[in-house]
């Protein structure tokens, strides 16, 4: 991987995107400014599971989805429902700005893509 992702294995950390989960939440609730959330994503560091050499993505529609995690409870939602695709349980990740997956990483794979954002649970306001 590059110089400027971690590469971690996954029992737990302390990554957290508060103030994008609530931007995510204030979109779901009629309340939200794209621009806004935009911004609040690029600054975010988030958790990007790897598989291989690469980063767990899934295609749908002809796009192929990034799938980040804005923090350790939502990750380890994830890895817990998804512990038998790995023998010891554990899940190999890079934290990464958000800004990184959209300025490099999306036009790096050289087709339709996206990125998906599993939000922590922020309360609605």
């Amino acid at each position: 991987m590059t110089e400027w992702n971690t590469l971690s294995t996954y029992w737990g950390g302390a990554v957290s995107a508060v103030g994008l989960a609530e931007r995510i939440a204030d979109m779901h609730a009629g309340r939200g400014d794209g621009p806004s959330l935009l911004g609040e994503f690029r600054r975010t560091t988030v958790l990007a599971p790897t598989v291989g050499d690469g980063f767990w993505t899934a295609g749908s529609g002809g796009v192929r989805w990034v799938f980040v995690f804005t923090g350790e409870e939502s990750f380890s939602r994830f890895a817990k429902a998804r512990a038998a695709d790995r023998p010891d349980g554990g899940w190999d990740y890079l934290t990464v700005h958000g800004a990184r997956l959209l300025d490099a990483v999306i036009p790096a794979l050289d087709l339709p893509a996206g990125v998906v954002v599993t939000m922590v649970r922020v309360p609605l306001k």
